[in-house]
């Protein structure tokens, strides 16, 4: 007989055999329930079984209910806020369906490395078939007319800790070993760093995974040894060790001391090892770090990645590779007087880089984008936004674009000028209606049999790359209008697709051009019905003072104001229409234009029903100018010749 624990040497009536379960933390550790988390993949795979099926079928509904059982109170006590029907679209007020918003309650920095917290969809399962509840994220809808657009930042961390050793040793991209492997390995043929690890110790990718993220965060040799016992509790001892010692070697390779120059007449110049070093110092009376200068990783291939990462980590003051943001001073080096924190701040190096590359993507997403793109939600290595349907393919070639800024940035942070096109854009990025992961998952699982296609009449989404992006939003010529600057993207693809060349125009605009886009946007955009509070006037009279008199549907007539952010660009002349709320406790003044109509707001309010049948017989306006822009014709003709910047600055 043969299992998987420690002999208890106890036999019962000689038909039963008793064995103590290997804790996960070690044999000075007891299990309390052998149907805990630990232990249910050991049923699955027959380590542990019963002798009937029935033990098999209660082992499997705990399985499937395990995700649903640990989150459901918090999945319950989600903010949801109830829109109003009377604030709906009229096309919406007529279906039967409830439209609301969950407000995650996040901590924008609630980890030492930066990172935002939140207890539900920060960490929510993806759809698993074994898994009930795990299609959590794919209830969440986007709203009629929107588009959920997102995508994952491929290899994210392990991008950053190798870029970091590349450029620290040899200044160019795949410079190291693990740089190589990042942008040049292939998991189909076994290049990559996960499937390299796997078999040099003969493990599987997924363990190996795991261990090299935790080697990557600072985790040591002992650390790996536990892993590599809880991934296999029969390895000997002896065995683990043999393993996790051949990996070390390999990858973050040996600890070695160099002599400071005063010494090396006394003693060759050479590799020391730790052993060594001690040996030597002890002999002259002095420490290891008096006679020997900083110990260096050698013979790995991470074993530059782990100098420079130390070399950050053991500064007087910390800071990350990108942005420059500072470390807690409770564990700066200088408050600390031994290495007792070196893999936290390890950790910390990498995760808080993270965190300054997830900041420079949404600056760079805000600047190409504006508010045609709204920030939704960010899940670790992700990042989501709420994007109107016309927008979606323009939204989905921007998050692209942004990947590229946002990788070259850092690269140039770290003192190198380019960037291979491997990691240059998205693998895919995700165009959909649901915040699922990926946008051709059709999330079948316990509690959603049906899926999402066949059960919610859901479609799949549209996972496109950087060649697809391109022809969806408008082939090879893309600009984006950012109310300062036109941005113009040009693109071209070589080769048969296999090269992207991508040229970026930032063009200023003059003071006319920008206050043209500006007007565009602020008058043409919003073209939501008017609420209960608000209504449609006529101007009348211009009173001066930013006053207008305004006649509204009944016939009555009162004064309006006009909001600062119109004054300078907008000319409202009588017959023109506008829409108003009113201002409370207003005395003489009763209400505030919110919205300047134009003859395309005018026929979309037409069509919709909701403009008022005593205007009807003026259901068009008197075009202004070619582009239908308000203009304030008693504004002084400005001359702009080659740049106003200063002018702009000061308007």
């Amino acid at each position: 007989m043969k299992g998987s624990g420690v002999w208890s040497n106890t036999i019962i009536e000689d038909c039963c055999w008793f064995f103590k379960l290997p804790h996960k933390d070690g044999p000075s550790h007891r299990v309390g329930n052998p149907l805990a988390k630990d232990f249910l993949n050991k049923f699955s795979e027959s380590v542990l079984a019963g002798d009937t099926e029935n033990a098999e079928k209660v082992l499997s509904i705990e399985r499937k209910l395990s995700y649903w059982r640990n989150n459901r109170g918090r999945i319950m006590e989600q903010m949801v806020v109830w829109i109003n029907r009377k604030c709906l679209p009229k096309q919406l007020r007529i279906a039967e369906s409830k439209y609301g918003a969950i407000l995650p309650q996040v901590l924008v920095t609630g980890t030492l490395t930066r990172r935002a917290v939140e207890p539900t969809w920060m960490t929510a399962s993806n759809a698993h078939p074994e898994r009930v509840g795990s299609e959590l994220r794919s209830m969440v809808q986007a709203p009629p007319g929107y588009n959920i657009v997102g995508a994952d930042v491929d290899s994210q961390e392990l991008w950053i800790a190798s870029t970091i050793g590349d450029a620290h040793f040899a200044k160019i991209h795949g410079g190291t070993p693990l740089g190589w492997m990042t942008i040049s390995g292939n998991k189909n043929d076994g290049t990559d760093m996960h499937s390299v690890t796997a078999k040099a110790i003969g493990i599987s990718r997924d363990q190996a995974k795991v261990i090299n993220y935790a080697r990557i965060y600072g985790a040591g040799q002992n650390f790996a040894e536990q892993l590599l016992k809880q991934f296999n509790p029969t390895m000997s001892e002896n065995e683990v060790r043999n393993k996790a010692t051949k990996m070390f070697a390999l990858t973050k390779g040996k600890r070695v001391y160099y002599l400071k120059k005063e010494y090396l007449l006394e003693f060759p110049d050479k590799a020391y090892g730790r052993w060594q070093a001690f040996e030597i110092a002890k002999l002259h009376g002095k420490k290891t770090e008096e006679m020997f200068i900083t110990a260096k990783w050698v013979g790995g291939t991470e074993s530059a990645m782990f100098n420079r990462l130390e070399e950050i980590a053991n500064n007087p003051e910390p800071v990350t590779p990108f942005l420059d943001c500072r470390l807690s001073r409770a564990l700066e080096p200088k408050t600390v007087a031994n290495d007792r924190f070196l893999p936290t701040r390890i950790n910390w190096v990498v995760q808080s880089g993270a965190a300054d590359f997830l900041h420079l993507m949404l600056v760079c997403m805000r600047w190409i984008m504006q508010d045609r793109a709204r920030f939704c939600l960010s899940f670790h290595d992700e990042v989501r936004y709420l994007v109107p349907e016309q927008y979606k393919y323009q939204a989905a070639l921007a998050m692209h674009v942004t990947n590229l800024l946002t990788r070259s940035f850092c690269s140039a942070k770290l003192g190198i000028r380019d960037l291979p096109q491997s990691v240059a854009f998205f693998s895919s990025v995700e165009v959909d209606t649901v915040l699922r992961k990926e946008a051709k998952q059709d999330c079948r699982t316990p509690s959603n049999p049906h899926g999402l296609t066949s059960g919610y009449g859901i479609p799949n989404g549209e996972s496109l790359d950087i060649y697809q992006a391109i022809d969806k939003a408008g082939g090879q010529f893309v600009w984006w209008n950012n109310r300062k600057s036109l941005i113009f993207f040009t693109f071209s693809t070589k080769l048969k697709k296999s090269i992207v060349l991508m040229h970026i125009f930032v063009l200023e605009m003059s003071r006319a051009t920008k206050r043209k886009h500006v007007l565009m946007e602020v008058l043409q955009d919003d073209f939501s019905p008017p609420t209960e509070q608000q209504q449609i006037v006529k101007v009348v009279s211009s009173k001066g003072n930013n006053l207008h008199e305004v006649e509204a549907a009944d016939g009555s007539t009162f004064l309006v104001s006009m909001p600062t952010k119109f004054r300078k660009n907008v000319w409202v002349k009588r017959g023109d229409f506008v829409l108003v709320e009113p201002i409370e406790e207003g005395d003489k003044v009763k209400a505030e234009m919110v919205r300047v109509l134009t003859n395309d707001h005018i026929k979309y309010f037409v069509k919709d029903g909701v403009w008022p049948e005593a205007f009807n017989e003026v259901n068009a306006k008197k075009e202004t100018d070619g582009d239908e822009l308000f203009i304030n014709t008693n504004r002084r003709v400005v001359l702009d010749k080659d740049s106003d910047s200063d002018s702009d600055s000061s308007d």
